[in-house]
């Protein structure tokens, strides 16, 4: 009964947020968690228990490539944080936005996420010179190339962020991504346009069914390539896995 699944799913929800600060703030001082395999594991622990909280069943296939890696996936909600963040160990680029949400945005800057403003020339390339440390250091970052979240349609995939791999030497990996439904993808996931978080939130908490496919698809070298050859190589590889393989 959807009253009962939220009744159990929100207090946990909260105990989990509440859990998430208390290791935040104990553990996630001065250097990103990103560089300790320690605090990796404790990001990646703590994101995948939200989607287990909210009964989303997640299925896998592939894996990231090893090292360092640029990887790239559709966009269609926050949930994609948690269900990306929870069974890999990446570094996630977020709109500037998310800093000042209330807890999740302290949440998010403490453990690591890189953010960018919209609309700034600067702010664009402070985001490729950030990418491209994390990828220098080792790490594997992760960035949505259609800049916006969508309802299940693929968009355009952006080539700009894409020049931190070329900057670094590492290959980028498409990821596909989708919430299958019998009308393509489930109607309680994108979260597009000015929907509130909270009410989101509660819609979600009550449903039943809810599904996440991940499937790592084949590295893209970065050799001889310009960014925008890299967004059309990525986003072409994610629209013949989702079966779009005509241009939105």
């Amino acid at each position: 009964m959807p009253w009962l699944r939220r009744l159990l799913r929100l207090p946990l929800l909260v105990l989990h947020l509440v859990l998430g600060a208390i290791l935040t703030a104990l553990l996630f001082r001065g250097t990103p968690a990103w560089r300790s395999a320690r605090d990796r594991r404790i990001v990646r622990w703590w994101l995948s228990v939200i989607p287990a909280i909210l009964g989303i069943r997640i299925s896998v296939h592939g894996r990231p490539g090893p090292g360092p890696v640029l990887l790239t996936a559709p966009h269609l909600s926050w949930l994609d944080i948690p269900v990306l963040g929870g069974v890999g160990e990446c570094v996630f680029l977020s709109k500037e936005e998310v800093r000042h949400w209330p807890l999740i945005g302290w949440l998010a800057a403490r453990s690591g996420t890189l953010f960018i403003g919209r609309g700034r020339r600067e702010s664009m390339e402070e985001a490729v010179k950030n990418l491209s440390g994390v990828l220098d250091q080792g790490g594997q970052v992760l960035v949505f190339p259609e800049g916006t979240t969508t309802s299940g349609t693929l968009r355009r995939f952006k080539g700009r962020l894409l020049q931190a791999a070329i900057d670094s030497g590492t290959p980028v990996q498409p990821v596909m991504l989708r919430y299958p439904h019998t009308d393509g993808t489930h109607p309680l996931v994108p979260f597009v346009g000015d929907a509130a978080l909270v009410e989101h939130i509660w819609a979600l908490s009550a449903a039943s069914g809810v599904e996440a496919e991940v499937v790592y698809l084949q590295p893209i070298t970065t050799a001889n390539r310009t960014p925008g050859e890299l967004a059309r190589a990525a986003e072409y590889a994610v629209r013949l896995a989702l079966g779009q393989e005509r241009a939105a």
